[in-house]
């Protein structure tokens, strides 16, 4: 730039216009021979070259965007530069504002350009379209500005007023346990199995369905009663005594109604695995949370410290006066973040403790320690082998087995419906129509209900269709249990592989990483405070999809055992010793086994 000014065309250099377009001949890669003399131009030195390199190219561009013609074209202009030009006035400059001579304001050839703003109009106008809008929070902040270094106890002070020390975090890893009681999984179920609502309701209904089989076996009581007959008859008193009838139940009846209720008190035993299963599953669900939450705790705590070590870094380099005063203000930013993260982790670790309390049945339960580390290597679950073992174990698959059977031995019920009943009467009366003499007499009937008008055929249809239901009844458990197995062990494995990923991988990298960003900007300075603060936020996004992918992990494993119904979770198939670090649940009560379709259990 400083040759082109120089050279044998720099008479036409006090043109504002002339200069214009040399610099975009200069950015075009025209050379014209006007770059031969090495001297520097005054008006150069007066004039920024950034800011000429700014005023250039938007004229270069904006001339070809007009139209120019080839004559007048900012290359045609360089090329008659070389033509010897008078000397300029010497008031060539006006309130800063470079003129142009009298014979070069006399050429002819007139210069295409558009409105030209001054740079004080640019930077007003950049400053405008900057400011932030005033309903954002945080947009009324002041700029981060400080004193005069000639004034160091005032700069100091200022230090201290824009970037104030955090306030500590607390010296702890976890918001319970207080008070030195240490719980065990075991323990745990073993007390929410006798504190459980459910599982008492399950066996209530146990004892309900037990005695209904008692009761439906049962044949209908005899009916006994008084019995007056022709009384006033010849002016006699008629006969008077006692009778006695009694239906007798043909055909088995009692029996089907029997066997058939049986199969309610298996489904109850069923409905009681169930519950103790789900209850346990419940709790082994927030013993598993509560660890996460714990993990969580320890982990944005030693963030949340770790971020304010940084955050103070900068603040001692701004009191050396080494960088701007809004550089700091990024990593304040993290650090404050950081512990409000640790914040809401103590705020989660409290409800983690207060929902296993709840499902424990214990909401008085003490705080305490928990046995165990959420950070467990967990194996791979062979899909195979947890379907083959849902499918012969699962109380929903037994129960609607049951109810197959249950409704096959009802078709037969309603079929020995039509079967009559044996109405049996008898009567002991004595005989007052023939005084004095008195005699005793008797009366029986026998009779059976004719079926003519009722075969029983709507009940026949209903109990029919209802098995035909019943028998696509396993089918469907079954699938729809598959398919939550499918989608559970897909989220476990998912997790699991991204926990271990995480862990052995991506944290260590990121921390690398992060270390090495700020060590190169610490020694090296050739990495921008940017860098740093992206390091830093990767570092804490990765810190926070490990914590989520861990919650991930053990919410999966928690709905596995739940679709297993495993009580001893050492019979869990694995691809290896995945349930080693597991403690094993408490046996549950013994399944009930049903009996064969229509034989009678009694």
């Amino acid at each position: 730039m400083n040759l082109l000014l120089n050279s044998p065309c720099g008479e036409a250099r006090h043109s504002f216009a002339w200069r214009s377009l040399a610099y975009a001949a200069l950015v075009m890669g025209v050379s014209t021979g006007c770059m031969t003399t090495p001297t520097q131009s005054p008006e150069l030195v007066e004039s920024s070259p950034r800011r000429a390199s700014l005023r250039v190219a938007p004229f270069s561009r904006s001339a070809e965007r007009a139209g120019v013609p080839s004559g007048k074209t900012p290359q045609a202009v360089a090329a008659r530069s070389n033509s010897p030009k008078p000397a300029k006035p010497a008031n060539s400059r006006s309130n800063g504002v470079i003129l142009a001579s009298a014979e070069e304001s006399a050429d002819p050839t007139p210069v295409a350009r558009g409105p030209q703003k001054s740079d004080r109009s640019r930077g007003e106008e950049f400053l405008n379209r900057i400011q932030l809008p005033p309903d954002l929070p945080g947009a009324e902040s002041p700029p981060a500005a400080l004193p005069s270094i000639d004034d160091p106890e005032a700069r100091a002070l200022a230090i201290e007023n824009l970037f104030p020390p955090l306030e500590k975090v607390p010296d702890r890893t976890s918001a319970v346990g207080s008070s030195g009681i240490r719980y065990s999984l075991r323990e745990l179920e073993e007390r929410t199995l006798s504190l459980a609502p459910g599982v008492d309701q399950a066996l209530n209904a146990i004892s309900a369905a037990d005695g209904l089989v008692w009761q439906v076996g049962r044949a209908p009581n005899p009916l006994v009663g008084y019995e007056a007959d022709t009384v006033r008859t010849a002016g006699t008193a008629g006969y008077h005594g006692v009778f006695f009838e009694q239906m007798i139940k043909t055909g088995g009846k009692l029996s089907l109604a029997q066997q058939s209720a049986s199969y309610d008190v298996a489904n109850a035993h069923l409905d009681l695995k169930k519950a103790q299963a789900d209850q346990l599953n419940s709790v082994r669900k927030a013993w598993y949370q509560m660890l996460v939450a714990r993990e969580n705790v320890r982990i944005t705590r030693v963030l949340a410290e770790f971020s304010e070590s940084i955050f103070r870094l900068p603040v001692d380099q701004l009191r050396e006066e080494q960088i701007a005063p809004y550089e700091p203000l990024p990593l304040r930013a993290l650090a404050v973040q950081a512990r409000a993260a640790y914040d809401s982790a103590i705020a989660r670790e409290r409800a983690a403790w207060q929902q296993l309390a709840a499902a424990v049945g214990d909401p008085d339960l003490p705080e305490g320690e928990l046995e165990g580390s959420a950070v467990v290597e967990l194996e791979s679950l062979d899909y195979k082998s947890l379907t083959d073992w849902m499918q012969q174990s699962h109380t929903d698959l037994q129960a609607a087995s049951n109810r197959s059977y249950q409704s096959r031995v009802d078709v037969e019920q309603q079929y020995r419906q039509r079967i009559p009943d044996v109405r049996v009467y008898s009567a002991l009366q004595h005989d007052y129509t023939t005084p004095p003499t008195g005699r005793t007499t008797w009366n029986l009937q026998v009779g059976i209900p004719v079926p003519i008008f009722d075969l029983n055929r709507g009940n026949i249809q209903k109990a029919e269709a209802e098995s035909a239901r019943a028998a696509r009844e396993y089918e469907r458990v079954r699938n729809g249990l598959r398919h939550k197995l499918a989608e559970a062990w897909q989220r476990y494995e998912s997790a699991r592989i991204q926990v271990q990923a995480y862990r052995s991988k991506i944290l260590p990298d990121q921390a690398r990483a992060y270390l090495g960003f700020a060590r190169r900007h610490a020694e090296e300075g050739s990495v921008s405070y940017t860098d740093v603060v992206v390091a830093q936020q990767n570092l804490a996004t990765a810190l926070n999809i490990y914590v989520t992918s861990l919650s991930d992990q053990w919410n999966a494993w928690s709905d596995l055992l739940q679709l297993l119904q495993i009580q001893d979770l050492s019979q869990l198939p694995v691809a290896g010793a995945g349930a080693a670090n597991m403690p094993p649940a408490p046996a549950a009560s013994p399944t009930f086994v049903p009996p064969s379709p229509l034989n009678s259990p009694r």
